[in-house]
């Protein structure tokens, strides 16, 4: 199931929906927002998958789509360097041998960053002159955990996105 965050083209409040084909489903009825769909568990999903097999839609061309989770509840944490082969092209296009950190590289990005799929990319020309993107996988993480094992983890998984990981590369290289 395809979980979307969107509004009418009026604009006003952002509602929880589903894709199914060309039409999004509306389950405003089963929590008022995504967040609130992920704290509701397996049985909230389950409602949200009965309801998408049953309910009307309308034509995704009516709504305007929204980042899935528009307003996460805390930073989001990332990974770099997570991709070797990408890693090594990139330090061999800026003329320097190709290293991997010792250890793993993590950094976050703030919950205000959060923009849709149509929503513009701001670029402050003062701040940076090589603003450049990367896709990147993300998982939602549905229940707080600390000192999981590898084989619990992916019960704390909710979902998986994507996100354009977006970086000012002048100052990342400072």
């Amino acid at each position: 199931m395809r979980l979307v965050t969107y509004r009418n083209h009026t604009g006003g409040a952002a509602y929880p929906g589903s894709l199914r084909g060309n039409d999004v489903v509306a389950l405003d009825s089963i929590a008022p927002d995504i967040l609130s769909l992920i704290d509701g568990g397996p049985t909230a999903l389950e409602q949200a998958r009965a309801l998408t097999n049953s309910a009307a839609g309308v034509s995704l061309s009516a709504v305007q789509l929204l980042a899935p989770i528009p307003r996460p509840r805390q930073n989001i944490v990332c990974l770099g360097m997570n991709y070797v082969a990408h890693a090594i092209e990139s330090d061999r296009a800026r003329g320097r041998e190709p290293k991997l950190p010792e250890f793993p590289v993590f950094f976050s990005k703030i919950v205000t960053t959060v923009c849709g799929p149509d929503d513009t990319v701001p670029l402050d020309p003062h701040v940076t002159q090589q603003l450049d993107y990367e896709v990147e996988l993300a998982f939602i993480v549905s229940k707080t955990c600390k000192n999981i094992t590898r084989n619990e983890a992916l019960g704390y998984v909710f979902g998986y996105t994507i996100i354009n990981d977006v970086s000012a590369r002048d100052l990342q290289n400072r």
